[in-house]
């Protein structure tokens, strides 16, 4: 993943880096991780939030507003070395996150499971970090809908930018996405959040037949 990112610029990659990027979808991740926090943590107690896979890191805006301990974990160390530029208040780590050493309340992956060679052992390593009743959040698109739309796609990607095959970024176009049923149990709420225009007018439901026409879903485990 990190020698994929590095070699894009910083304008380039933020293109498709990151799902939450403009201030909207920031506010809908502090809203969310807020929710998160009053629900399942005691008034007062302080919450460690490690986002992996962070990106150019506008999801530590959230955390600073809600007042949470951020650290942000990415395998770019261009990405990392940004996010500490545009955010010196919060922690950010170039680590291979199946090493990392820590302990937190939350943990996320926005977009961001389906980049490891190995989605199950990183989910494994978030629920090792994670204190006993803490949450991971797996925030994840595209559904089964649009990887099978996204698919025809592929045949161009492959004659313009052949680099493309095979990366992190095509796992929409060549194989059916990380489906809410291959996670462990928890709850599930489709949505178009991140969805530019659709995001701002709140479409979500918890039930799995409307949702599989919504972009995205999002699926909070307790440990």
């Amino acid at each position: 993943m990190s020698n994929y990112y590095d070699k894009h610029t910083l304008s380039e990659s933020s293109q498709w880096r990151d799902i939450v990027s403009s201030a909207h979808a920031v506010r809908v991740l502090r809203d969310k991780v807020g929710e998160i926090g009053r629900r399942y943590f005691e008034p007062g107690r302080k919450i460690r939030w490690v986002d992996v896979g962070c990106g150019l890191g506008a999801a530590s805006e959230a955390a600073s507003y809600l007042g949470y301990a951020y650290t942000g974990i990415d395998s770019s160390s261009k990405h990392v070395t940004e996010c500490r530029r545009r955010y010196p208040g919060s922690s950010f780590n170039c680590d291979d996150w199946l090493s990392h050493q820590g302990e937190y309340e939350i943990a996320t992956f926005i977009s961001s499971l389906h980049h490891f060679p190995d989605w199950h052992a990183a989910l494994e390593k978030a629920y090792s970090v994670v204190v006993k009743g803490g949450i991971i959040l797996v925030d994840h698109e595209p559904n089964r809908l649009y990887s099978k739309l996204f698919r025809f796609y592929s045949v161009y990607v492959r004659r313009v930018d052949p680099e493309l095959v095979g990366s992190v970024e095509i796992h929409w176009f060549n194989k059916p996405s990380i489906l809410p049923e291959d996670l462990p149990l928890g709850e599930t709420e489709y949505h178009c959040d991140f969805f530019p225009f659709l995001g701002r007018l709140g479409i979500r439901t918890n039930k799995p037949f409307p949702g599989r026409f919504l972009e995205a879903y999002r699926k909070i485990l307790i440990k």
